[in-house]
């Protein structure tokens, strides 16, 4: 049965890569990504991703895809700004949507785009369940990259998923209250205001050390005796 989900996989796949180019879509960044349900790009800190945001737009006005309305938000003070819009094939039957988001440096910059079919509603989830736009809150002390020149960020801050395994599986993109996005891995976040940390669910408990009753009806009294002296368990000698 494995080769047939495979098989189905790549059909997919193959398909979404057809109506790309049935609809003018010819050229891809380098680092696109290709699933059975999506086609997405992201890139992290500095500038260059504008540019390539730019191109991409720009081959799609150029195909007649449909622009939607701008979005844009961000801290009053101008030291963060994020912008999203979407496109509408001419066929009608993908939808592209992108954000840009600028922080107090370089470094927390982030773009992205992503091509899917309209309506559908595969959403950008984590394994453990958060979702881009949740509110979240960091459960310990998460320290910034090596390159950034920020201080660590304090285990308590709020803040707002805005991305999802970028730029690897288990890391959530994070802008927080000061208007910067910080990478945090899933086990450091919990809803806000709720004792809900996702992860805790999948974790495997702990085993209780067996008592020597135990011990001796699983292995008899005889094998345990040969048994060397073990730290921590006690030595069975038959009397």
């Amino acid at each position: 049965m494995k080769w047939r989900k495979l098989y189905k996989e790549a059909v997919e796949e193959v398909n979404l890569k057809k109506l790309l180019k049935q609809n003018g879509v010819t050229k891809l960044p380098s680092g696109t990504e290709f699933k059975p349900d999506r086609v997405s790009w992201s890139k992290d800190g500095g500038y260059a991703g504008q540019k390539t945001l730019d191109k991409i737009c720009s081959q799609l006005e150029d195909a007649g895809w449909k622009r939607g309305e701008w979005r844009t938000g961000g801290i009053p003070d101008g030291s963060s700004v994020s912008n999203s819009n979407a496109y509408t094939s001419p066929d009608g039957q993908l939808v592209m949507t992108y954000s840009e988001h600028y922080g107090a440096t370089a470094h927390d910059n982030f773009y992205g785009f992503t091509f899917k079919l309209v309506g559908d509603s595969v959403n950008e989830s984590s394994r453990f369940g958060f979702n881009v736009g949740d509110e979240v809150e960091l459960t310990s002390e998460v320290e910034p990259n090596r390159f950034s020149g920020r201080e660590a960020v304090p285990a308590g801050t709020v803040g707002e998923i805005v991305a999802v395994d970028k730029p690897m599986r288990g890391v959530i993109k994070v802008k927080i209250e000061d208007g910067s996005v910080v990478s945090v891995p899933e086990r450091k976040l919990k809803f806000a205001g709720t004792d809900n940390e996702p992860w805790e669910k999948f974790k495997t408990p702990a085993r209780p050390k067996p008592s020597l009753r135990e011990i001796l009806d699983k292995h008899g009294p005889e094998e345990i005796y040969m048994e060397p002296p073990r730290p921590g368990y006690p030595k069975w000698t038959g009397d």
